[in-house]
């Protein structure tokens, strides 16, 4: 039975992966149907609030006085000793009440999108007045129910949802209704309104086959996957029907490969001896296995090899650790042959260490063996390209050409940008894919132009040479070589099935002659790329002496953060953030360091040092942790309490493992209101592990923390990605602000970024606004929040708050 169930068992899966596909887009689709008809109920019923507004002004007012014509000539219904008056100076009126004014305003000024309102009663005045059958039973209704009655009916072939809610008598309606009959409180009839469907029928086809077209998407990759699952479990099926017989024949395959082919494989128990040696071992040194046992095998060790030989496997052996050792051994014929023996330790099925087994290979061909060592000692073996010892002896090669020829050579350093985030985040296969990718990259740009190799980590070096005696046309030689290296490496990368794009900091040092010492001039080119990283990364230095004291700057600089994190000598100022009217609706909290030499140093200063030496992750943690703290402080006072304060996080704090567990316990362990505290992020987090952001931004948000991305329009986000993010807000750049004035590009820029808040329904603020005229070119544009020097400079907490006090007392 159960095996019956088996076979139909991805009939019945798919057929359950279709019914909850078709469930939920069923689901999906009414729930669209009914925010549709909501939104047509909400029209209908502000179309009749608006009639009823009208109506009781005209009410109060005791209807309305026109001179009569054509179009209002008097109303022959309305009973009324004043209904037709004369002015002092003549002039002939006509009193208007107020179902003539509504009535007048529907037939004459009738609604563009078709909406229908009228009034009517079971006992109108006015035969215009008199109800269909539908209006007939709504009133009836009205005599049990005050409840307005909504129902979808169709009309002049049109589908209308019909509103309608009942006409209460009220004192000044008697004025008209009284002869009726009527009394305060009296159901007068009913006001209703018929509002076309398909005013809202574009949101529900839109929204309907987004949701089709989604649903089918997700299907597919469902079948897809259950596809490929049944398409494995019959390959392990196969596999498992296989296993016996290979497990029967494991025995006779070990022993017909251990005793056949060239490797000579020996075993050893615990106490060190061999107890077994293969058939080739035995042919290979013409004895038998009783003479190799134990210890024999030593005998046909050469002896200058045999100290090294015991050395390297009681060492390895007693350690437990796999080793490998190149000795002579002696052939059947007396020539000793090079052997490289490779040892593994053993354990049995309950991982108990029993000894070991080992395989030796004859590699008597010197030539090949040398050339294979010269390759892993020059050579690094990630990318196959030469590795720093080579590359510098390449180096002190070309310094001596360079001496003889008095041609102009150049040392080029590469360091690839983000590179320790890349590996951080998505791991080090991922980083050595890249390493890879960009070894070929430079290998098809140098050929024989070049020597290229891996100097480090994430460090390629490339040697120029004879580029020529004059040291302007070497320098534009070299300029042009290195514009292209920048260009070729910044292409996109193919990295685990994922887009990635990179840019590189290039140090580059010319010289000429061997007056150069190999060591002074690879460190005076580290000190260019350096200086390239410090000025915005992408970009390359030609090293100059005066660099040397900005690196000893950046040393000194970086031992005086470190102590300043230990000594928190950091302090949080807040820049005001306003609404349209000025208001302030909240604050960025922006980091400053209180030095005590220098004195106040701005981010631009410190920061990207803070985030190369992984020093933004205390930094990040303490400025969070002090934002909680202030907005624990303002919930306690009235005219801050309703302000939100903006965090900024570095990439490094959003990709560590546990940002999501370290980030809600600092809110929860400062009891501060999540709803307050906005994280901004840069558009360069999402350039890589996109996924993996997207998921922890998604647990914070649940908590209800909220996010805004700031330098929007500067960085590589993907709008595929950006509907997907739990964003709340979006922040115009003040690059684009700065010159909104003059610029078009920044106009259009800036419009777009707007637009696109509106769709995805997004917040959107505009940074560095100065001026009042940048103020009113994005509030043109749509933009009505605002951040910069006109609204207020960042400032110390007290007097931020002192800031917003005033304004509130003013």
């Amino acid at each position: 039975m159960f095996s019956r169930l088996r076979q139909f068992r991805l009939p019945l899966i798919l057929l359950i992966w279709t019914s909850l596909a078709l469930g939920s887009l069923a689901y999906n689709l009414y729930g669209i149907k009914s925010h549709t008809l909501a939104m047509a109920s909400s029209a209908a019923s502000e179309r009749i609030n608006q009639d009823m507004r009208i109506r009781q002004w005209a009410t109060n007012h005791g209807g309305v006085y026109v001179p009569p014509n054509q179009q209002t000539p008097p109303n022959p219904y309305l009973n009324h000793p004043q209904r037709d008056v004369t002015t002092t100076s003549g002039i002939a009126l006509t009193l208007m009440n107020p179902a003539y004014v509504l009535r007048d305003i529907h037939e004459n000024y009738g609604d563009p999108e078709g909406i229908l309102t009228r009034i009517i009663s079971l006992a109108p005045m006015n035969p215009q007045n008199a109800p269909d059958n539908w209006e007939i039973k709504v009133l009836n209704q009205f005599k049990h129910s005050l409840e307005p009655v909504q129902e979808l009916r169709e009309y002049n072939e049109e589908t209308y949802l019909r509103l309608m809610k009942p006409f209460i008598a009220q004192a000044s309606c008697l004025k008209c209704h009284a002869q009726q009959g009527y009394q305060v409180g009296d159901v007068l009839g009913g006001i209703g309104t018929a509002v076309p469907i398909k005013l809202f029928s574009y949101f529900y086809e839109d929204r309907g086959m987004k949701l089709v077209w989604s649903h089918m998407l997700i299907w597919l990759i469902g079948v897809a996957g259950f596809g490929l699952g049944w398409r494995r479990e019959r390959f392990l099926n196969t596999e498992r029907l296989h296993k016996t017989k290979q497990l029967e024949e494991n025995e006779a395959l070990y022993r017909t490969m251990t005793n056949n082919g060239q490797a000579l494989i020996w075993i050893a128990d615990l106490d060190k001896l061999c107890t077994f040696f293969n058939r080739p071992w035995l042919d290979f040194t013409g004895r038998t296995l009783d003479q190799e046992l134990g210890n024999g095998w030593t005998v046909g060790v050469h002896p200058d090899d045999l100290t090294h030989c015991l050395n390297t496997y009681q060492t390895a052996f007693d350690a437990r650790q796999k080793f490998s050792m190149i000795y002579r051994l002696k052939r059947h014929d007396g020539e000793y042959r090079w052997i490289v023996d490779e040892g593994t330790p053993r354990y049995d099925a309950q991982g108990q260490f029993v000894g070991y087994i080992g395989h030796g290979l004859d590699i008597t061909d010197v030539r090949e063996a040398r050339t294979e060592i010269d390759y892993l000692t020059n050579f690094d073996l990630l990318t196959q390209l030469p590795n720093r010892q080579l590359i510098t002896q390449y180096l002190m090669n070309t310094l001596q050409t360079s001496k003889k020829t008095q041609q102009y050579g150049a040392v080029i350093l590469i360091d690839l940008d983000n590179f320790k985030l890349l590996n951080e985040s998505q791991g080090h296969d991922v980083g050595d894919e890249l390493l890879q990718k960009v070894a070929v990259r430079l290998t098809d740009l140098t050929q024989s132009q070049a020597k290229l190799g891996r100097f480090s980590g994430d460090e390629f070096m490339i040697l120029l040479e004879n580029l020529s005696n004059n040291i302007e046309r070497a320098t534009t030689k070299t300029n042009q070589f290195i514009q292209t290296v920048m260009q070729t490496l910044g292409l996109p990368y193919q990295l685990a099935h994922h887009d990635y794009q990179t840019t590189c900091s290039v140090g580059v040092m010319l010289f000429q002659g061997d007056h150069h010492l190999v060591d002074d001039l690879i460190k005076s080119t580290e000190v260019a790329m350096y200086r390239a990283k410090e000025n915005g990364r992408n970009t390359f230095k030609f090293f100059d002496p005066s660099m040397q004291v900005l690196v000893m700057k950046r040393s000194e600089l970086e031992r005086d953060l470190r102590s300043a994190i230990n000594k928190q000598e950091f302090v949080l100022y807040l820049q005001p953030q306003v609404d349209q009217d000025g208001h302030i609706m909240g604050a960025e909290a922006l980091i400053r360091w209180a030095h005590p030499k220098l004195g106040i140093l701005t981010p631009g200063e410190f920061i990207q040092l803070a985030e190369e030496t992984g020093l933004i992750l205390p930094l990040g943690h303490w400025a969070l942790q002090q934002a909680c703290q202030i907005l624990v402080r303002w919930a306690t006072q009235p005219a801050l309490a309703s302000l939100t304060l903006s965090v900024n996080i570095s990439a490094r704090q959003l990709h560590q493992t546990d940002f999501v567990e370290q980030t809600l316990h600092l809110i929860e362990q400062c009891g501060a209101n999540p709803h307050k505290l906005k994280l901004e992020i840069t558009e360069s987090m999402l350039v890589v592990g996109i996924h993996h952001v997207m998921s922890k931004m998604h647990q914070i948000k649940a908590n209800g923390v909220r996010f805004s991305l700031d330098d929007f329009g500067t960085g590589y986000s993907s709008l595929s990605y950006l509907k997907q993010l739990p964003l709340d807000q979006l922040k115009i750049d003040q690059s684009f602000v700065q010159d909104i004035l003059i610029d078009k590009n920044d106009v259009a820029i800036a419009k777009m970024v707007v637009a696109l808040s509106e769709s995805l329904g997004l917040d959107v603020i505009a940074e560095g606004v100065e001026t009042l005229e940048q103020q009113a070119v994005l509030a043109q544009l749509g933009c009505f929040h605002y951040q910069g020097y006109l609204y207020g400079h960042p400032s110390p907490i007290d007097e931020f708050e002192t800031l917003v006090l005033e304004a509130n007392a003013v």
